[in-house]
């Protein structure tokens, strides 16, 4: 998707979208993420957005995971603009996505739950996170990253060198959101603050939690 296009996908929050609800998991915007979708409506929801020229739809996460047919109330109302970057269908009829997380949305309402549901949205304006303040905690909060990445070990070189080339607290805070944050509530909390410069110091203690608890077991 071009740059253009991409200022489009976000203006249209008049659109309706096809939502995908996901269970024990949470995408967030400037990330990548593999899903397998095998629930029906959700097939059903992404071959609609397939069909699309952005090729555009929501995903936000249940507050049950075990709810097999979640309704509106089911979900949460917080979820990300993702657009399809690559989709395989399996044997079983089951699919395999590749999702780009483009924006965090506001789910406005809902639309046609059958076959699948679609949802308007709202796009809220993000705070800027420039300046002294910003630069220091993106450093902090890289410092800190490092650290952990040696005491836990399950990050490769690679997925450290490019976490720790990140300079903006938007795009770091998300991408620490999605690869370091494992609990899914504390996942949703993150994915609900549109602040930056907040969601990136709230990553910064959860990191300290863990450094200590590390320490503690080494």
């Amino acid at each position: 998707m071009t740059e253009q296009e991409r200022q489009k996908v976000s203006l249209d929050t008049e659109e309706v979208y096809p939502l995908v609800a996901l269970k024990n998991m949470v995408v967030f915007p400037r990330t990548r993420m593999t899903l397998a979708i095998a629930r029906e409506k959700s097939v059903r929801a992404v071959e609609e957005a397939m069909m699309r020229p952005d090729r555009a739809l929501i995903t936000a996460s249940q507050r049950d995971p075990d709810i097999d047919d979640p309704q509106p109330k089911d979900i949460f109302d917080t979820g990300a603009l993702v657009e399809i970057t690559t989709m395989h269908r399996q044997q079983d009829g089951s699919l395999q996505v590749l999702l780009s997380g483009l924006h965090r949305v506001k789910i406005e309402e809902f639309f046609d739950l059958e076959p699948f549901m679609r949802v308007t949205i709202d796009i809220p304006q993000e705070p800027q996170a420039r300046g002294a303040q910003a630069d220091a905690l993106v450093r902090h909060a890289t410092n800190l990253f490092e650290h952990y990445a040696q005491l836990n070990r399950r990050f490769s070189v690679e997925d450290i060198n490019s976490i720790v080339a990140i300079k903006t607290a938007a795009r770091l805070s998300d991408m620490l959101a999605a690869h370091l944050v494992t609990d899914t509530q504390q996942q949703q909390d993150l994915l609900d603050t549109f602040d930056p410069l907040e969601r990136l110091e709230k990553i910064c203690v959860i990191m300290g939690n863990e450094i200590e608890i590390l320490e503690l077991e080494s």
